[in-house]
C-alpha cells in the first residue's frame, strides 16, 4: 500500500504512515540534499532485505521547511512483470511450434513437380 512520511528540514521524521520492524523508514541522506536542491528526488530503495520501494521525496517550504516522502512497495509491480514475461515466453513458444507445424504440413501438401 502507498505510504507517506513527513520530515523536518533536518531529515527527522515528524509523521509516518509506515513502519519497518517498528521504525519509520528514513531514506539515504543524499536524497534529502538532492531534493532540497532540485525540489524533488525520485528513486527506488531497499530499506531492509526483501523490501523494495519506489519513492518520491519532495522538499517544501510554506512558512516551514521540510520534506514529504511518498512511497509504494514494488512487490506487486515485480509480480506483474514476472507474469508478463512468463506469458510472453509461452506465447512465443506456441507461435514457433505452430509455425513449424504449418511449414511441415505445407511441405507435405505441395506436390513435387518432376521433369
Amino acid at each position: 500500500a502507498p505510504f507517506l512520511v513527513t520530515f523536518d528540514n533536518n531529515g527527522k521524521p515528524l509523521v509516518s504512515m509506515a513502519t519497518f520492524n517498528g521504525k519509520t523508514p528514513i531514506p539515504p541522506a543524499g536524497t534529502f540534499t538532492y531534493a532540497k536542491k532540485h525540489g524533488e528526488d525520485r528513486f527506488s530503495w531497499q530499506p531492509q532485505k526483501g523490501v523494495r520501494l519506489a519513492a518520491v521525496l519532495v522538499h517544501y517550504s510554506n512558512g516551514r521547511e521540510g520534506f514529504a516522502l511518498a512511497g509504494r512497495s514494488l512487490t506487486e509491480v515485480e509480480k506483474r512483470s514476472s507474469s508478463l514475461e512468463f506469458l510472453t515466453f509461452w506465447a512465443w513458444l506456441f507461435s514457433v511450434i505452430v509455425s513449424a507445424v504449418l511449414l511441415f504440413i505445407s511441405k507435405k501438401i505441395v506436390p513435387v513437380q518432376r521433369q
